[in-house]
């Protein structure tokens, strides 16, 4: 499901990305791994967020809410974090049965700001099909539910 849209003139006019599926399936892992209160919340951060963009070696993601040409962070959900900036998830992939990739998710001030790759992932843009082979709970002692 695409819970991130970046495919919009906002994103256009800030220099944003369109998603790759990819990277689509590891916001999908995200959602599915999350308990529920913190799920819901993504979901409608999700909702608000129009800007994404990707760092030039391919190994994260950085997302944000323009309005009116501006970041704006009014009105967005936030999650109970204990730092301002608070890694929710960590998992370990691994693609082809031989290429692992560490995935970190991150929140900074309550609200999902960036994912972040061990490696360039433009090779694997097109994969459709995640193995997850670790989970690291990380919400658990920095997110207050």
């Amino acid at each position: 499901m695409k819970y991130i849209h970046t495919d919009n003139w906002v994103s256009k006019i800030q220099g944003g990305i369109n998603l790759y599926p990819f990277e689509e399936l590891c916001i999908d892992e995200l959602i599915n791994i999350v308990p529920n209160p913190i799920k819901d919340t993504l979901i409608e951060q999700f909702k608000m967020l129009n800007l994404g963009q990707r760092e030039v070696d391919s190994r994260a993601l950085n997302f944000y809410r323009i309005k009116w040409g501006i970041l704006s962070t009014k009105n967005i959900p936030k999650l109970s974090t204990k730092q301002q900036e608070t890694k929710l998830l960590k998992i370990e992939i691994t693609l082809n049965n031989k290429d692992n990739i560490h995935i970190n998710y991150w929140v900074v001030n309550g609200i999902f700001f960036q994912i972040t790759f061990n490696k360039d992932i433009s090779k694997y843009k097109n994969i459709n099909v995640l193995n997850v082979t670790k989970v690291v709970k990380a919400w658990q002692s920095n997110i207050n539910i």
